[in-house]
């Protein structure tokens, strides 16, 4: 299923640039409810039909966006359009939309038609190739007030929030809490000293057996990586119960067990909304 928006008042954003610093507006944009799921399809002898295995992935989806160029008149749209080209023609960028509050896509330009000339209009149409799940343009380090107007649009905020991150100097549990739909996998962040240090959440422990010593380490559980000043330290990382399980935020809150010896230690946890 495709939605069409039919979105006259409203811009959007590529790479950092609004649409309306170039006089053009969406008149429609097109994209899918869902992202489609990477499905392997097999013939199995002796059953009917095919069998389908979900390897729980998705596909990229596309969003086609049409748009109308306020233009001054044919001299002044040849001149416009090297500007236009200039801000489209990049590679993989940040797309997001006025009428979508602080949420953006990891995009990519696949095609944009010829503007077309209508009396005082130009009309073209743009294709972006984006990853499947859009992601917020918080942080969840970031010191979110209530009164912040994206609080308002995003109902998966609340007005207690405070930033995943503190000073740990002894074992200690701690609520994470997720505000988007999706599960999300952290970068955990630790800034000081301590022998050892684990953590854990739903069930996934990630265990660092090795000394800081004032030291930075980054651990980033989505892409098993662990990062100490400039030094890979992954030989140091213990994951349980299987060695390739990752660590994910449900959405809502998500206790979040952090232990160790000789703890000394600023502690972040570093996720963005995902929907």
């Amino acid at each position: 299923m495709i939605f069409k928006n039919f979105l006259m008042e409203y811009g959007f954003t590529w790479n950092g640039k609004d649409s309306k610093d170039f006089n053009i507006i969406m008149s429609k944009r097109d994209m899918p409810i869902i992202p489609q799921r990477r499905l392997i399809e097999k013939e199995v002898p002796g059953i009917n039909g095919t069998v389908f295995y979900d390897t729980g992935l998705h596909k990229n989806i596309v969003i086609k966006v049409e748009c109308y160029l306020k233009t001054k008149g044919i001299e002044w749209l040849q001149l416009r359009k090297w500007d236009i080209k200039n801000w489209l023609d990049t590679g993989e960028g940040k797309l997001s939309f006025e009428d979508e509050g602080d949420k953006y896509y990891i995009a990519r330009i696949t095609n944009a038609t010829v503007i077309e000339q209508l009396l005082n209009f130009g009309r073209f149409t743009i294709t972006f190739s984006c990853k499947p799940y859009a992601l917020s343009y918080h942080s969840s380090i970031d010191d979110l007030k209530y009164t912040d107007p994206f609080a308002y649009y995003n109902k998966g905020y609340k007005y207690d929030m405070s930033p995943s991150k503190w000073t740990v100097n002894t074992n200690v549990t701690k609520t994470v809490y997720n505000w988007g739909k999706q599960k999300v996998s952290p970068v955990i962040k630790v800034v000081g000293s301590c022998t050892n240090i684990s953590f854990e959440c739903n069930g996934v422990k990630v265990v660092y057996n090795h000394v800081l010593s004032n030291e930075t380490l980054l651990i980033d559980c989505r892409n098993y990586t662990a990062i100490k000043g400039e030094d890979n330290v992954l030989k140091h990382i213990v994951i349980t119960p299987n060695e390739w399980d990752t660590m994910e935020l449900t959405e809502g809150e998500n206790d979040f067990k952090i232990t160790g010896t000789t703890l000394n230690a600023q502690v972040e946890v570093i996720y963005s909304g995902k929907y």
